[in-house]
């Protein structure tokens, strides 16, 4: 049985797609990780969250790289997607944006980290602001 491929898709520009050059990442994914649910059934339910660890041998996802492809767009809060494909079929494994990103320090590692929060974290900020200003008021 083959393995499903695997899509990552970052849309930088923040202009609601993800099919711009440069907004395909898949070929700097060393690995990934997703975590979403909750671990007992009476639990609140939690945003997602997930981990990539990037190939960054150009610099390309160093904020800090003012000759980098992605100068100025290396920022929080852009939308990504993880999807696979299998046997045809495109799974949507994750939606989220990026929290925080992260070159290693190491000189000698060439890694950066991308830490996303799943698209439920949004709703949820906003409903527990709602909640707070609701309390405030009495």
């Amino acid at each position: 049985m083959p393995w499903p491929t695997y899509s990552i898709r970052v849309d930088w520009n923040l202009d609601n797609d993800f099919v711009d050059a440069l907004e395909d990442i898949s070929a700097y994914v060393k690995e990934f990780t997703i975590e979403r649910g909750r671990d007992f059934e009476i639990e609140d339910f939690v945003a997602g969250t997930a981990e990539l660890r990037l190939v960054n041998t150009d610099q390309r996802f160093s904020p800090e790289n003012s000759s980098g492809p992605l100068y100025g767009n290396l920022k929080p809060k852009r939308p990504i997607s993880i999807q696979a494909t299998h046997a045809a079929v495109t799974y949507d494994l994750f939606r989220g944006y990026i929290s925080k990103i992260k070159p290693n320090p190491d000189p000698d590692s060439k890694d950066a980290y991308l830490y996303c929060v799943g698209s439920l974290n949004r709703l949820l900020t906003r409903v527990l602001r709602l909640e707070r200003e609701r309390a405030e008021r009495v």
